[in-house]
This record gives C-alpha cells, sequence and structure tokens, in this order.
C-alpha cells in the first residue's frame, strides 16, 4: 500500500491507518466478488421475524427450509404483495417462512413470521479474518490481494484529497474485481471497464465498516 501512495515510511498514514483500509478492503473485496463463501446452520424461534446473521457471515445470499428454497424480497416488494387490509399487514403474518428479506446490513427477515422453531440452511459470502499483524495472511485468494492494496490506497488517496490519484486507483481496483468475477464465472473478459462516476461504483466510506 505504500508503495501505491509513494509513502514507503510511516508519514502521513499510520500503520494502524492502513491497516485498518487493509481490512475493510478485505471486506469489500470478499463482498463484490464472493469469491469466499460457506453456510450456515440458522435456527428459527416462534414469533420471532428477524435474524441477525452468523459472525463470520458478511452477507447471506440463499435460504433453504427442508427441501425448498426461500424466495428472496424486500420490505417494499411485501408491502406492495402481501398486504390484506389497512390494518392487517404482512409483518404480522406468522405460518411456514417462504421468504426472506435484508432487513439491515447484519440482520434477515423472515416472511411469513415462523410460527414454530424451523432449521434453516443459509449461505452466505465468509467474512475475512481481520488482519493486525504483519505475518497475518489473508484468506482471500492471493490474486484478490492486490485488489485489496488498490481499495486501501484509494482512500488513502482520497483522505489526501489527491482525487486523480484516487479516480486512477479506482479504476485499477474495479478492473481487478472485474477480471476476479470474470474468472470465477469461467468466462473471457468482454472489453475493457468503463469507469462509472456513480455513488453505486464507489465504496462506502471506512466508518461505514
Amino acid at each position: 500500500v505504500r508503495l501505491l501512495i509513494s509513502e514507503t515510511t510511516a508519514d502521513r498514514f499510520t500503520d494502524n491507518q492502513i491497516d485498518d483500509l487493509i481490512n475493510q478492503g478485505q471486506l469489500d473485496v470478499a463482498n463484490r466478488t464472493e469469491y469466499l463463501t460457506s453456510s450456515w446452520t440458522l435456527n428459527t424461534t416462534a414469533d420471532k421475524r428477524t435474524y441477525r446473521l452468523p459472525p463470520d457471515c458478511l452477507r447471506a445470499t440463499r435460504l433453504k427450509l427442508a427441501n425448498k428454497w426461500l424466495s428472496k424480497t424486500s420490505h417494499e416488494d411485501l408491502d406492495l404483495e402481501y398486504t390484506r387490509e389497512e390494518d392487517e399487514t404482512w409483518i404480522t403474518e406468522t405460518g411456514t417462512p417462504t421468504h426472506w428479506y435484508e432487513e439491515r446490513e447484519d440482520v434477515i427477515g423472515l416472511y411469513p413470521i415462523p410460527d414454530d422453531a424451523y432449521t434453516m440452511q443459509l449461505w452466505g459470502v465468509q467474512k475475512p479474518d481481520t488482519l493486525s499483524d504483519d505475518s497475518d495472511e489473508s484468506i482471500l485468494p492471493e490474486f484478490l490481494h492486490e485488489a485489496v492494496c488498490l481499495y486501501a490506497a484509494y482512500w488513502c488517496k482520497e483522505q489526501d484529497r489527491e482525487f486523480d490519484a484516487a479516480d486512477r486507483l479506482w479504476i485499477k481496483y474495479l478492473e481487478a474485481i472485474k477480471t476476479a468475477i470474470d474468472l470465477k464465472n469461467k468466462r473471457k473478459v468482454e472489453g475493457p471497464l468503463k469507469m462509472v462516476l456513480s455513488e453505486d461504483y464507489y465504496p462506502l466510506s471506512p466508518e461505514d465498516y
């Protein structure tokens, strides 16, 4: 990272600050590429609507109850489809869950609210281990380590208000992410990556992690 920001020794950024950015980069890379995946058991409780993800699960991607997949939905879609009467909304209905949705970053909700204790299988993106020592190694595939460094360097340049340099690093970061996803999907890269200057393509600020 220090080579990318032309700071070979601690000056503008301390080692701890860079370590924090590297750990945030691991989360962003893992989330975007889905190279680290795992499964967990989710046990429900009767009349309980929301459930916190396991500590090492970054994001849920699929849920299964017995031999049936639950459909992913959202608050908005449920409001449109399942509201029966003005005084009776989907958020109070109980039964065997058929849908799941993201309640917030680390919490999912089930619809209908479980009417009994069920054992579900949850699949999702695994959260990389936090790196705290120079000897620690990321569990991300080695070819993704450069992307993590580009992410950290991008934020260093952003904080220094060197926006042109930051944009160049962000383009390289997105290119690395795109290449990784193409490799994962075992298909050719379909042309050069176009830079899109929208909030959707820029990361959350470090404070958001």
